[in-house]
């Protein structure tokens, strides 16, 4: 991160904790790879927000910040992204082997082998993000995200698979927490448009490009690249977390 970009963080935060309320802020807080950009998007949409304001430049009012933090009081009408967490490392894995290949790659995945499948390296890699954690970014894990903030009162908790399933629904639930008055459902189907993969990507969901951010835009991808070891480690690290996300009801998807 540049230094400018450092004095910009800084200063936000600053503001977040001494006048969030005042400014209107709406902070977008996920475990990275959850889909908070996506709503982030759709909510600045909605309300004609500019997409890069409170992240790359200085707060202003009602600006839509988002994050990759643990628990904060200070933050001002938190919407909480949550996602299957084994999507989660799909996505995080061709997000920082490939969209940052060179700059990543040999610091989140030791022992990277090109001559591999992604579905071994996948699975080297879960390892090495359930195991430890605090060395890589956001430097705390999954599940410690979720026991952070699930409980919480006055948040606002968002599923990824809904945006996919219910988008309409799910943007006005939002704009309700947040405040907004005389909600327009065309507005809201205009954000959604204006956000949607194929209008972002050129793509249809489900056609994939390995380097992109927006690489592949579906839910459950996960099953195309676990192999029995992810399973495990899954099982393993994250079962009572599916379980608490209401994702599966028992152990019988390892089988």
């Amino acid at each position: 991160m540049s230094i400018s970009k450092k004095i910009i963080s800084r200063a936000n935060d600053f503001l977040t904790i001494v006048a969030g309320s005042k400014l209107g802020l709406i902070h977008v807080n996920e475990y990275p790879k959850c889909g908070g950009t996506w709503v982030s998007r759709l909510i600045r949409s909605y309300k004609d927000i500019p997409h890069k304001h409170g992240n790359t430049s200085l707060i202003h009012p009602n600006a839509v910040i988002l994050k990759h933090e643990l628990y904060t009081p200070h933050f001002n009408n938190p919407i909480i992204i949550i996602r299957d967490p084994r999507d989660v490392w799909v996505s995080y894995f061709f997000y920082e082997v490939y969209n940052h290949k060179g700059t990543h790659r040999e610091i989140v995945l030791n022992g990277y082998e090109e001559n591999l499948s992604d579905q071994e390296n996948l699975a080297r890699y879960i390892e090495e993000k359930t195991t430890y954690p605090e060395r890589f970014s956001p430097g705390f894990s999954y599940v410690e995200f979720i026991e952070n903030w699930i409980d919480k009162t006055n948040i606002h908790v968002v599923k990824y698979e809904d945006v996919h399933k219910n988008p309409e629904v799910i943007l006005r639930g939002i704009l309700e927490y947040c405040g907004e008055k005389n909600i327009s459902t065309e507005k809201i189907k205009f954000a959604i448009e204006e956000n949607s993969f194929k209008n972002i990507t050129g793509r249809k969901k489900g056609e994939q490009d390995k380097t992109s951010h927006k690489r592949k835009g579906i839910v459950g991808d996960w099953r195309n690249y676990f192999n029995s070891e992810s399973c495990d480690l899954v099982y393993k690290n994250q079962q009572d977390l599916l379980m608490k996300l209401e994702y599966e009801k028992d152990a019988s998807w390892i089988k």
